[in-house]
C-alpha cells in the first residue's frame, strides 16, 4: 500500500511539471516577474486625450455665462463675507444675489434679502471688488429693492433686458446667483408655469410670477432669471419649501416698470381703489353652493366682496356682496375695465397694476343683474 501511494504521488508531480512547462511555452503568456522598467512605467500618469469640442448647446451656455456673469453681484446685508465660502456652510438671512441695473451704480435685488435696511450692506462685483451699498428704495408689492454703490461706470455692466410678455411653458431658462454663498453659480431648467401667485414681503401676494425648475437654493434670491439669449426675464424671488426645483421669479416687465419709479421716488407708491375682490377660485358655482340663487345671466366677472370706507369705490357708490342667514346677494360684479371684458381676477389685477395714484379707470359692472359703469380715481395707499 505505501508503494502504491508513492507511485501515485510521483505520477501527479510529473504531470504537474509537464503542464507548467507547456504553459510557459504558450505564445503571448509571460508569467515572469515584472521587470524594473515596467514598474516605473506603471507609476507614470496615463496620457490624457485633448478636451472634446463643445456641443452647440454647451457653446451657447458657456458664451451666455461669460456675457452675463459680469452683471451679477453678491449682496451681503448682514456683514458676513460669504464669497467663495465652503460649500457645506449655510448663509444667514440677508445674503443673496442681485444684478447691475445702470452705470450710475444702481443694483436690483429682492427686498427680503436686505430686510435690515438700517444696517450696512455690501455689494461684491464679478471682479471681486466690494462696495458699500446705500438703500435707495423698495416696492413691497413685488418684493423688489434698489441699492446704489459708488463704483466707477467702467466697472459696471448693466444686464440686458428681455420681455416676459411672450414667455411659454417649456421654454429654456438659466439662472446665475450665489447659492449658499458660492458666487456666480449657473443652473438651468425650463419654465414650468406662468401667472402664479406667491407670498411676498410683509404678507403681500405677488401675482403673475414665473414658475421654473432651474435649481435654486438660499442665496439665489435677487439673482437674474435669463432666457436662452442671456436677457433678463425675471428676478428669482422664492422657492417652494422642501423643493429646490420649484422656483418663482418676478417678471421683467414688472421690474422694468417699478425700478425707475423707485430710483425716482425712493419708494413705490401703489394705488388702491378701496375694494376687496373675491378670490380667483371663488366662482359662480361656489356662490350658488353658498346660497346665491339669483338668475342674472351672469357667467363671468369678478365679485366685489367688501367696500372700504372713504375709498374711491365707496365715493363712487359701489356695492359689496351682501350676506344674510344662509343667503348671498350679489352687489357689484366687475365685468370690464376701460371697455375691455374681464376673464379673471388676475387679469384685472395685472391691468390695475400698471396704474398710478391719480390715474382714472372706468369699471363696467353688473349690479343686481343690471349693467352699470363707474369711474374711479386711484389714491395712494
Amino acid at each position: 500500500m505505501p508503494l502504491f501511494a508513492g507511485t501515485v504521488f510521483l505520477l501527479t508531480t510529473c504531470v504537474t511539471l509537464l503542464v507548467l512547462l507547456r504553459v510557459r511555452r504558450e505564445p503571448g503568456l509571460d508569467l515572469s516577474p515584472p521587470k524594473t522598467l515596467d514598474i516605473l512605467e506603471l507609476r507614470k500618469p496615463r496620457p490624457l486625450a485633448p478636451a472634446a469640442a463643445f456641443t452647440p448647446h454647451e457653446r451657447r451656455n458657456v458664451a451666455l455665462f461669460r456675457a452675463v456673469a459680469p452683471s451679477v453681484v453678491h449682496v451681503d446685508a448682514v456683514g458676513t463675507t460669504l464669497l467663495m465660502q465652503r460649500a457645506d456652510e449655510v448663509p444667514p438671512d440677508g445674503v443673496g444675489s442681485g444684478f447691475v441695473w445702470s452705470r450710475r451704480g444702481h443694483i436690483v435685488t429682492s427686498l427680503h434679502v436686505v430686510r435690515n435696511r438700517s444696517g450696512a450692506s455690501t455689494v461684491t462685483l464679478a471682479d471681486g471688488s466690494k462696495w458699500p451699498a446705500e438703500f435707495v428704495g423698495m416696492d413691497e408689492e413685488h418684493d423688489l429693492a434698489v441699492l446704489a454703490i459708488p463704483a466707477p461706470a467702467e466697472r459696471l455692466v448693466p444686464i440686458r433686458l428681455g420681455s416676459s410678455a411672450g414667455l411659454a411653458i417649456g421654454q429654456d431658462v438659466l439662472a446665475i446667483g450665489n447659492p449658499f454663498g458660492l458666487d456666480h453659480t449657473l443652473t438651468s431648467g425650463v419654465i414650468s408655469g406662468l401667472n402664479r401667485t406667491i407670498g411676498g414681503e410683509g404678507g403681500t401676494l405677488i401675482k403673475g410670477a414665473i414658475q421654473h425648475d432651474a435649481p435654486m437654493h438660499m442665496g439665489n434670491s435677487g439673482g437674474p432669471l435669463l432666457d436662452s439669449s442671456g436677457r433678463l426675464i425675471g428676478i428669482n424671488a422664492a422657492i417652494r419649501p422642501g423643493s429646490s426645483q420649484l422656483a418663482f421669479a418676478i417678471p421683467v416687465d414688472v421690474i422694468n416698470r417699478v425700478v425707475p419709479r423707485i430710483i425716482d421716488e425712493g419708494m413705490e407708491s401703489w394705488p388702491e381703489l378701496g375694494f376687496v375682490l373675491a378670490p380667483e377660485q371663488w366662482g359662480l358655482e361656489q356662490l350658488q353652493a353658498s346660497g346665491w340663487t339669483e338668475e342674472t345671466g351672469l357667467d363671468f366677472g369678478v365679485v366685489v366682496v367688501e367696500i372700504q370706507l372713504d375709498g374711491p369705490a365707496a365715493k363712487a357708490g359701489m356695492q359689496p356682496l351682501q350676506q344674510g342667514l344662509g343667503t348671498l346677494k350679489l352687489g357689484d360684479v366687475i365685468v370690464a375695465v376701460d371697455g375691455t371684458p374681464l376673464a379673471s381676477r388676475d387679469q384685472l389685477s395685472l391691468y390695475l397694476d400698471a396704474l398710478r395714484p391719480g390715474d382714472r379707470v372706468r369699471l363696467g359692472l353688473r349690479r343686481f343683474g343690471e349693467p352699470q359703469e363707474v369711474e374711479l380715481t386711484f389714491q395712494a395707499r
